[in-house]
């Protein structure tokens, strides 16, 4: 695993598989998520509000039931709209 991860402690292995053990595949999934539409934002693929309309039609379906489609739907025309 030392060499895998490209460490030579053991701590260091032992400490990254109890932090890892923390999170789940669909919270990290979100997190990245998230990381991408900052990026898009700052390099200004998106605006800010078309940034936020995607972050909330994507996390609005775990707490409707909804599919993300469904919810683009209901989004208002300008906010779909990617700059440049």
């Amino acid at each position: 695993m030392r060499q895998r991860l490209g460490v030579a402690s053991e701590y260091v292995v032992k400490k990254t598989l109890e932090q890892a053990a923390r999170y789940s595949m669909p919270r990290i999934n979100r997190s990245t998520s998230n990381t991408e539409t900052d990026i898009a934002i700052k390099t200004g693929k998106y605006t800010e509000e078309l940034a936020l309309n995607i972050l909330v039609a994507g996390i609005m379906p775990a707490y409707t039931g909804h599919s993300a489609a469904v919810i683009a739907h209901t989004l208002p025309p300008f906010a779909l709209q990617v700059s440049g």
